[in-house]
């Protein structure tokens, strides 16, 4: 629930865009927030997700890959903040 609702509330600037989410723990809000925004047409270019554990990176890539497939090239993992503007 609480995806759909974020989704709503970015979808009007999230197409096109990149979306940065910081710590992203299992990896189920991104595969939700994805899910939804594709639902509405408004997926981001890029969906980019700041953690720093190794472990939980690779729980987010497993779980990400099995549940969005297609989406996985709009995916990526970083380790610090984006230095060009992000919303």
């Amino acid at each position: 629930v609480y995806a759909q609702c974020l989704a709503e509330a970015i979808a009007p600037v999230a197409a096109g865009a990149t979306v940065v989410e910081l710590g992203a723990g299992s990896g189920a809000l991104a595969a939700d927030l994805l899910a939804a925004l594709a639902a509405v047409d408004a997926l981001p270019a890029r969906y980019r997700i700041l953690d720093t554990s190794a472990d939980l990176r690779e729980r987010q890539r497993a779980l990400l890959e099995t549940r969005l497939p297609a989406l996985s090239p709009r995916i990526d993992w970083i380790d610090a903040p984006p230095s060009e503007p992000w919303r």
